[in-house]
């Protein structure tokens, strides 16, 4: 269990390291899968089917938990929010050019502060569609698997 834990923390820390992350991968489905043989193999003796039973549904209950990070970190943006922000960032140079021959100091000021406001939407838009590879991570389920490790 602890060597399935550290893969999965491993996993998360090496995510943007293709070999690395390939790795850790293998080192958690190779682990989870001598767990998993383990517990059914205990569920075969006598006296220990009820602890082997809570046993194998933790596990589910842990893989499903892996299997929800995988995608995760998989996941991305779907393509008519990409081609949305795309269309933002065009309507936002036409208009900066074409209003910017009859702008004052004042006004350039407000398209200046518009034109920043919308490439932070962007930036943390397009941040948000690589989950465990941006700047903007979800670390509460890391935490909580660092915190069970330390249990060990």
């Amino acid at each position: 269990m602890n060597k399935y834990l550290q893969s999965r923390i491993d996993y998360y820390e090496y995510a943007d390291e293709e070999e690395k992350f390939d790795k850790t991968k293998q080192d958690a489905v190779e682990m989870g899968t001598r767990l998993w043989i383990q517990t059914v193999n205990a569920s075969y003796v006598p006296g220990f089917t009820f602890p082997a039973n809570n046993m194998l549904t933790t596990l589910t209950t842990m893989y499903d938990v892996g299997a929800r990070r995988d995608a995760l970190l998989i996941s991305g943006m779907p393509w008519p929010i990409s081609l949305m922000l795309f269309f933002i960032a065009l309507v936002i140079s036409f208009v900066g050019g074409f209003t910017s021959p009859d702008l004052k100091i004042k006004e350039w000021v407000v398209i200046i502060g518009f034109i920043l406001l919308a490439c932070l939407i962007i930036y943390v838009t397009l941040d948000m569609a690589r989950p465990m590879r941006g700047f903007i991570k979800p670390d509460v389920g890391q935490e909580k698997i660092i915190q069970l490790k330390e249990l060990f």
